[in-house]
């Protein structure tokens, strides 16, 4: 008393179509070697890292590896940079901070290349 005959065939229809569209794994014809070799990794779930000099079957840096790469050497020239302003201020803190010249620099005044420039122009 589940239903009616027409509901009891559309049920079973549903479940026939969902074992249908079920994901199956696609069975690929491979005959070179290095091609049968990485197909056996992929299924074991392993995925080659490096380049063609490690061992990568010629496999380049993908562009998610090379902005990582870019990014790592952005955060280290960060670092680097961090750690010698501490350093520096460390060594001012001390004193031991070496005088790179005895007398001040005098700051550069423009208003007299300026008026060169305008007097030379009339």
């Amino acid at each position: 008393m589940a239903g009616t005959r027409d509901a009891a065939v559309d049920q079973f229809d549903d479940l026939l179509n969902a074992s249908a569209n079920r994901v199956r794994k696609t069975k690929v014809d491979v005959r070179s070697e290095n091609a049968r070799k990485f197909r056996d990794m992929f299924d074991r779930g392993e995925v080659p890292e490096g380049g063609a000099g490690s061992g990568g079957g010629g496999v380049g840096v993908s562009g998610a590896d090379k902005a990582i790469a870019d990014k790592d050497h952005e955060l280290e020239m960060m670092r680097r940079t961090k750690r010698q302003q501490k350093e520096f201020f460390r060594k001012m803190e001390a004193g031991q901070l070496e005088d790179e010249g005895a007398a001040p620099k005098e700051p550069k005044l423009l208003v007299g290349k300026i008026t060169k420039t305008v007097s030379n122009m009339t």
